[in-house]
């Protein structure tokens, strides 16, 4: 595919099957970024493979998540395998002004198409270090976490756009060398350095930069400002092929970030959304309320009990800032099409929480309002589906799903239009507004 044809997946453009209500969101720069924070974020990889004791390098960095269980760092694939796909041994992580630390339980995780392979798109891999959380004084709060957030921010939407002709930075521990002309010992971690360059190419599963690499910096963070903030769109994993080319590195797009959070279990696999009351009424049964998407219909509906229900959703992170920015993680939903689902329809994976027309509909394009937050109830097991209605700048104005099932008469009609999306306002359930994750049994 030429250059200037590269995948372009716009975030910010209605389907045009649809509606169109384009909005411009620029990515502009960084707001009081900390450039020492990126030392905290970025760490070295030490380990031997081959069978042999030879020490090799490698680079790795943290993945914001807030408040998640695990510190979750991202390095390339054939730092954590040797070709023969046996575990790097005797790995070690050093950060500026901490211990080194030992990966120990879960081991690493390599995506399992480069086990396969070898492609260099799918050269990523998680190493997951445990945070230390403490119970709440409230029982009816989860744990609070001892460590503080940590790490790059992200976003979904530039896994998909073509970001050719953007500026790119890189992360990483350049080796340098003594007075002497040797080489620094390996021990010593150096000062992080920042490179950067324009983007030459931008594949569905790669990019390639034109940014100064070396040997020991696969695993580096490629990114750029996004939100304010930085934002990780590559892994970097190699040098250039031949004089003339640039670096790749694999693209954080819908595939990888889905195996990511898999493995960190901050993903919902195939689940089913169903309206959970945080407060139920006494002596009576929930009313059995899912949400429903029909081969036949644009719009999903409210679909009363078990029966003719076959739609599922993976759900999980599509954007985090970096720590300190005021800004909410967002999920996306990806519909898991059924098996009447049809041929034309197939494109269609992501759903939009259309606030403005009280409506839900699927895309195949990721957009605005296909970002939400699952805010928890105070019980912590229930959740609001919640749209940001405003543009920044502005008094922020959320709008909360809710499923209403008041006019059901499951004896004429499975479905209704029950769908609406009123003010959220936090610590205040509406009825129907409230929701848990549901496996449908297959």
């Amino acid at each position: 595919m030429p250059e200037d044809q590269s995948f372009h997946l716009n975030p910010q453009v209605w389907d045009v099957s649809r509606r169109r209500l384009p909005e411009k969101e620029e990515t502009g720069g960084l707001t009081k970024a900390q450039m020492r924070a990126r030392e905290n974020w970025v760490v070295r990889l030490k380990f031997t493979q081959d069978e042999t004791a030879d020490e090799k390098v490698g680079t790795g960095f943290f993945l914001n998540i807030p408040k998640a269980k695990w510190y979750i760092i991202l390095t390339a694939g054939h730092n954590l395998i040797d070709q023969s796909g046996n575990p790097s041994k005797s790995l070690i992580i050093q950060r500026h002004n901490h211990e080194p630390m030992k990966p120990l339980d879960p081991p690493p995780f390599v995506c399992p198409s480069y086990r396969r392979g070898g492609n260099p798109d799918d050269d990523y891999g998680v190493i997951l270090i445990p945070r230390r959380f403490q119970e709440s004084k409230d029982p009816r709060k989860a744990p609070e976490s001892l460590d503080a957030d940590l790490g790059f921010g992200f976003a979904l939407n530039l896994g998909h756009e073509n970001l050719r002709k953007k500026k790119l930075e890189l992360a990483g521990y350049f080796p340098r060398e003594k007075e002497d002309g040797k080489a620094q010992k390996t021990d010593e971690l150096e000062p992080l350095d920042i490179s950067s360059g324009e983007c030459l190419a931008a594949r569905p599963g790669h990019l390639e930069y034109k940014i100064e690499t070396a040997q020991g910096l696969s695993g580096s963070p490629v990114f750029m400002p996004y939100n304010g903030h930085e934002a990780v769109v590559a892994i970097h994993n190699n040098g250039p092929a031949r004089p003339g080319k640039g670096s790749t590195g694999a693209r954080l797009n819908a595939t990888v970030l889905k195996q990511i959070f898999e493995w960190a279990d901050l993903s919902q696999r195939r689940k089913t959304l169903r309206v959970a009351p945080e407060k139920p009424e006494k002596n009576k049964e929930p009313d059995p309320l899912y949400l429903h998407f029909t081969p036949g219909e644009e719009a999903a509906w409210v679909h009363w009990s078990e029966e003719d229900l076959n739609t599922r959703f993976d759900v999980f992170p599509a954007y985090a800032p970096t720590p300190r920015v005021a800004a909410s993680m967002l999920h996306v939903f990806q519909l898991v099409p059924p098996p009447d689902w049809p041929e034309s329809r197939q494109g269609r994976q992501w759903v939009l929480w259309n606030a403005m027309e009280n409506d839900v509909v699927l895309t195949d394009t990721l957009q605005r309002f296909c970002f939400v937050e699952l805010k928890q109830s105070k019980k912590g097991k229930m959740f609001s589906v919640v749209v940001k209605l405003n543009d920044a700048g502005r008094e922020q104005r959320l709008s909360c799903l809710v499923m209403n099932g008041d006019d059901f008469d499951e004896e004429v009609d499975l479905n209704i239009s029950g769908i609406t999306f009123e003010k959220y306002t936090s610590g205040k359930p509406v009825k129907y507004n409230t929701f848990d994750w549901y496996d449908l049994p297959a």
